[in-house]
């Protein structure tokens, strides 16, 4: 059975980190944009399958994003519109959500004059389903990398060989290199990892020679609670850490999970980086 590594750090819980460099680093150090609109780093968030979690990804990476201090864009173009409800529910319920500004391109709407009208940031993320394959293939032109959730169904990975295909055609058609992406693993439980349906996806795609991340993205009670429109991870943290009526040992407790969800969140951001450090070279 084909094992997946799975990748933690070591760290203060009293202070998650961020990365070495931070989104507007990348930015500033940006030469010559890959895409058509330049606007800061894009990344595809995307698989054509849909039920692999890319929503809660989406939204999940915009607030580490954030908390690293870069101004992030959410363009949401998934028919099941999961992100935008995510930042309109949490906006309605008192969470500020700093530095997270989004967009919804609904079917009905022209997909390139919404594109022009976004306004600039450091991060632009694309929330791409499958519904819409014209869609899903004008969008990665507008990326900088694609990041391909994967979950423990074969299908999952022959989608993400479906998008490495329209990522090659785009390249040659806007004569420049295929740009870099990665599936990665998302929303496995730990009973799940070693599954025979996770060694079958993971063949597939080892056999394919596409590229995997190393960390495993868990269910976590945490992540779900963030798409349901309840915040950020950061501002759970912010929620413990505050409450007076907690005491040291309680506060200790009901912050380990939450630590732990963020923990998750950063590993992933970390392949981000490296993703979005290949569109640079």
């Amino acid at each position: 059975m084909l094992v997946i590594e799975v990748v933690s750090s070591n760290r203060d819980r009293s202070n998650p980190p961020i990365s070495n460099r931070t989104a507007a680093d990348h930015m500033n150090a940006r030469r010559i944009p890959t895409h058509v609109n330049a606007a800061g780093l894009t990344l595809a968030i995307t698989n054509l399958k849909g039920g692999v979690g890319k929503s809660v990804l989406t939204s999940l990476i915009a607030a580490e994003f954030a908390q690293q201090g870069a101004s992030v864009h959410v363009v949401d173009c998934d028919e099941q519109q999961s992100t935008t409800r995510w930042h309109t529910v949490s906006r309605q319920r008192g969470y500020r959500l700093e530095g997270i500004g989004l967009t919804a391109i609904p079917a009905t709407q022209d997909f390139h004059t919404a594109v022009a009208s976004i306004p600039a940031s450091d991060i632009r993320l694309f929330d791409v389903g499958g519904f819409f394959h014209d869609r899903a293939v004008e969008a990665y032109k507008q990326c900088d990398a694609v990041l391909i959730p994967v979950i423990n169904e074969a299908t999952s990975a022959t989608q993400a060989m479906a998008i490495r295909s329209i990522l090659e055609t785009n390249g040659k058609e806007m004569q420049r290199p295929v740009i870099p992406y990665k599936a990665i693993f998302n929303n496995l439980h730990p009973f799940n990892i070693n599954s025979p349906a996770v060694a079958e996806t993971a063949k597939i795609l080892v056999n394919a020679n596409f590229p995997l991340a190393k960390p495993i993205i868990k269910t976590r009670d945490y992540y779900a609670r963030v798409a349901a429109g309840w915040g950020t991870l950061y501002d759970w943290r912010a929620h413990f850490e505050s409450n007076p009526k907690l005491t040291p040992s309680a506060r200790q407790k009901a912050l380990e999970p939450v630590y732990g969800a963020i923990e998750g969140v950063n590993i992933l951001n970390n392949e981000i980086i490296q993703l979005l450090r290949e569109a640079q070279t």
